[in-house]
């Protein structure tokens, strides 16, 4: 099948060059691995194609596994709804089969603003005059786009090649550590201008790093690179990367905005939200686009959007968090769920405990969480949950035993904080120790708390 062709699948319908999925003209979010999938399986429509063949398609690299594999086959099923299991067939022992047609009308593909460059039009913008640029003198050029994991890197990417793509340009995807040597990329671009998407340098290694700086600043050909890089970076990553970003173009994504969000749900959704879990959503997105993404189209599937039930997170979206939380050091993640019980915003000097007997001991305990963008400082002492989906994901693993046992220790600290506090502990106090009161006799102790703090008016009835 050609790169351009659509197939349908039940009553969707998949673009193989763009590797989009459509249902009533609306797009349904795909993960970048599970729609790579689909489109080995559309290909070969019809017949059995054995896992072993899937996995060395689409993890060409080797860093493919049977669970990650049987991972992508589930979300495309999810995503397909209730049709899934009938249109993607599972022989035991062979592979899996896809039963899909070719689509007869492609339909407009580009009728609709993409869910994935909602405000990113400005990064858009850039990208094409720097390659212009690049395509006019004649040299290399090099632009890196940074921002933090789901904020939409490789989506920009990914809207930027369509373009260039519509318009007859060259363009060649690649990971950082498998760049081709300059020698065959001069051959690959020859007299017309070619672009190159390097993706992750954060993971590359030096000799990596430095042949893409070479390429991209001592090349005679007119590539323009286009990289991403992963933010926030640790000490040793900025000084290995450093040479690099000083003689790159570097675009900044930001989180989107709340009305950003809040398009980009009703784009993915197909209609507005309740209002009431709409802004339940955006709150939870915290504007990170692949959350929002993941947010919208589990309440989809779930068909609560006319609903302003609680929220649970979807799987696919805790195993998310579950990995990027895991990648901490023991003494941080335990930190992060004591943590937790405070809520969203916490001070550091009510995280003392055995293992960490000085504010000192718990400031440089939260390090990597500050480095990976999990916590961010707010003053000497306090912090904050860069995101709600950290703070609830956390809360979310406790039992209660933990939780309440916990709530009474933070009680307290607090009360052992008392007045050096500057944010007035005592309606913290009260809450942690109405919460923990079961712990420790007598509770009364929790009701003269919260009755000081009336009167003080701290809280009110």
């Amino acid at each position: 099948m050609d790169s351009e062709e659509v197939v349908r699948i039940e009553e969707f319908q998949f673009h193989l060059g763009l590797g989009e999925l459509r249902h009533s003209s609306r797009p349904v979010p795909l993960e970048p691995r599970a729609a790579q999938v689909l489109a080995y399986l559309a290909r070969n429509a019809g017949r059995v194609v054995s896992r072993a063949e899937l996995l060395a398609a689409v993890w060409p690299r080797g860093e493919g596994s049977d669970g990650a594999l049987s991972y992508s086959v589930r979300r495309l099923r999810q995503a397909l709804g209730a049709r899934g299991r009938a249109a993607i067939s599972t022989f035991r022992r062979q592979g899996y089969r896809l039963h899909a047609e070719l689509a007869q009308d492609s339909g407009d593909w580009d009728a609709l603003e993409p869910h994935d460059l909602i405000e990113r039009k400005a990064a858009l913008t850039h990208l094409r005059a720097q390659f212009k640029s690049c395509s006019g003198r004649k040299q290399p050029a090099l632009a890196i786009v940074t921002g933090m994991a789901g904020s939409g890197k490789t989506a920009l990417l990914q809207g930027f090649r369509r373009e260039l793509e519509q318009s007859g340009e060259r363009a060649l995807f690649t990971h950082a550590s498998e760049l081709p040597a300059r020698e065959q990329l001069d051959r690959l671009a020859g007299r017309r201008a070619l672009v190159v998407f390097v993706e992750d340098i954060h993971e590359a290694g030096a000799g990596a790093i430095e042949s893409l700086r070479s390429a991209a600043t001592q090349g005679t050909r007119p590539i323009f690179f286009v990289a991403t890089c992963r933010t926030p970076l640790s000490a040793s990553r900025v000084q290995c990367l450093g040479e690099l970003l000083r003689s790159a173009r570097t675009f900044a994504l930001d989180l989107l905005s709340e009305s950003g969000a809040r398009r980009l749900l009703r784009t993915v959704c197909g209609s507005p939200p309740h209002p009431a879990l709409e802004q339940r959503l955006v709150h939870l997105g915290g504007g990170n686009p692949l959350f929002l993404r993941e947010l919208s189209t589990a309440q989809a599937q779930a068909a609560m959007l006319d609903t302003s039930a609680l929220f649970v997170a979807p799987s696919a979206l805790s195993e998310a968090l579950r990995r990027h939380l895991s990648e901490l050091p023991e003494s941080a993640f335990e930190l992060l769920r004591y943590a937790c019980v405070i809520g969203q915003e916490f001070d550091a000097r009510l995280l003392l405990r055995e293992r960490h007997r000085r504010v000192r001991d718990v400031v440089m305990a939260l390090e990597p969480a500050i480095s990976q963008q999990i916590v961010q400082p707010l003053s000497e002492y306090k912090f904050r949950f860069t995101h709600p989906l950290f703070h609830e994901y956390l809360q979310s693993q406790l039992t209660c035993l933990q939780r309440r046992e916990w709530d009474w220790a933070i009680a307290v600290a607090v009360e052992r904080l008392g007045n050096a506090d500057t944010d007035r502990p005592l309606p913290r106090l009260a809450f942690q120790s109405a919460q923990g009161s079961h712990c420790q006799e007598p509770a009364a102790r929790a009701t003269r708390v919260r009755n000081h703090s009336v009167e003080t008016g701290d809280i009110t009835e």
